[in-house]
């Protein structure tokens, strides 16, 4: 097993339907330490990729495989199992519940592990601090802005220690400076072994990533290294 690469498809194809056929022959290749951003107009397929490689749903053909391991026919329970520690979800309208605390929210994680009462408060405010929200840790999550919530998102992610982030348009509800400092975090996870798959429409941000695939119709038709963009 090559414990380095995270993700793989081969020869991926999705259908719902047979007439709709959204992903056409994906091949993608995800090693730890990667930052990945995927782009592509609306409705070519990006969200469908970021559904399948989550273990949310099903390809119709090809083989997806997450951390060397075949999901293509687990059950259920595996793919909660798989979807709860081997991959972080962030995304775009960061799915918080608005009457919890901040730390209520990055705890809901580690409670549906076993995890309760000293332990998973005293994670949970580690994982505040790594995203410098310490000090709002007791805030509503309704009372923070769209940058601080991103944040507690991504603390909720990074809850039980996943392999994988994929981010789906994390940085579209955010300021240019609050997205600038997502951006960071996910550099700074990829430095710490993480790999990060982002779908983003923002060319710039995007350019921050390790490297850039464009989906269109269906198919990876671009991958470029990114250029050096300051953010």
């Amino acid at each position: 097993m090559n414990t380095e690469l995270k993700i793989q498809t081969t020869d991926l194809y999705k259908d719902f339907g047979p007439d709709v056929q959204v992903l056409k022959g994906i091949d993608l290749k995800i090693k730890s330490g990667d930052f990945i951003a995927l782009m592509g107009p609306s409705g070519s397929g990006k969200s469908t990729l970021l559904n399948i490689l989550g273990a949310l749903i099903r390809g119709t053909e090809g083989e997806v495989e997450i951390n060397g391991r075949s999901i293509n026919n687990l059950n259920k329970k595996e793919l909660t199992l798989i979807r709860r520690h081997e991959i972080g979800w962030i995304f775009q309208d960061f799915n918080l519940l608005q009457n919890l605390t901040a730390i209520e929210n990055v705890m809901i994680p580690l409670h549906l592990d076993g995890m309760t009462g000293k332990n998973a408060t005293e994670k949970a405010m580690k994982l505040l601090e790594r995203v410098d929200l310490a000090d709002r840790a007791h805030h509503l999550t309704d009372a923070l802005s769209g940058g601080q919530q991103q944040r507690v998102a991504i603390a909720r992610a990074l809850a039980n220690d996943p392999d994988i982030i994929l981010a789906d348009e994390p940085t579209g509800n955010l300021d240019s400076e609050s997205g600038k400092s997502i951006i960071n975090l996910f550099l700074e996870l990829a430095k710490e072994g993480k790999s990060v798959l982002m779908v983003s429409h923002d060319v710039a941000l995007a350019n921050s990533a390790h490297k850039v695939y464009v989906l269109q119709n269906g198919k990876l038709v671009e991958e470029i290294d990114s250029m050096e963009v300051e953010i």
